[in-house]
């Protein structure tokens, strides 16, 4: 079998310098799913997934799932999908909640890079704690999204200033603003925080200055 050949892309990032890095994914729908094989794509290789959820059929307008995946695993799909586009990629799974994966699996002793792509806060407080407690974590990234718009925080796990800062973030859930379940999400939101998301991962492999919070708004687009 003929493998990927990342020579095109070879000048913006070395792939043998970061493909022992191990990027934890929390969540494998919408935003989840398209970071997962974005960046295997990229050529990255090691992965966590997790995700408790199954695949249905209002899944599939904005996530990485086809029809005939509908009532598979997300965490299960998105390793195969990745695996079809980089056949060097190296992933744990968990179909458990993350509440319930052991320490040594998330954060393990290899991850350096966690990125969160859950819809509850309570989910996202205890994901947060873990890689405040574990010294092997870097970066912790976390996507929120509510229809066309999308943020994303990003966390140096070594500064102290911005871990209080995303803290205060971290609202009680019944503060959410509540969407109508048929204005929630939509494949291009989902795809521009994806993007987003791969961009800042990068920047923090090369060493490069990181944001500490991006905002997308498709209601007020601007272009440079």
């Amino acid at each position: 079998m003929v493998k990927a050949d990342y020579l095109r892309q070879s000048g913006i990032i070395s792939i043998q310098d970061f493909k022992d890095n191990e990027i934890a994914i929390i969540g494998c729908g919408a935003i989840g799913s398209f970071t997962a094989i974005s960046l295997a794509k990229m050529g990255l290789q090691k992965f966590f997934l997790c995700d408790m959820d199954t695949i249905e059929a209002h899944n599939l307008p904005n996530q990485f799932f086809r029809e005939e995946d509908i009532g598979e695993g997300k965490a299960v799909i998105t390793y195969n999908n990745m695996k079809s586009f980089n056949s060097d990629v190296i992933v744990y799974i968990s179909s458990d909640k993350i509440e319930d994966t052991p320490d040594k699996f998330f954060p393990s002793e290899q991850c350096t890079i966690v990125i969160s792509c859950v819809d509850n806060m309570d989910v996202r407080k205890h994901i947060f704690e873990r890689c405040k407690k574990n010294k092997q974590v870097q970066l912790f990234i976390d996507t929120r999204m509510a229809g066309l718009q999308g943020q994303v925080y990003i966390v140096d796990m070594s500064n102290k200033k911005q871990i209080k800062n995303y803290e205060k973030s971290l609202f009680k859930p019944e503060e959410a603003v509540q969407l109508r379940c048929t204005e929630r999400s939509i494949i291009f939101t989902v795809m521009g925080i994806a993007s987003i998301v791969c961009n800042q991962v990068l920047k923090a492999l090369k060493g490069d200055e990181l944001s500490n919070f991006i905002v997308l708004d498709y209601n007020l687009p601007q272009m440079f």
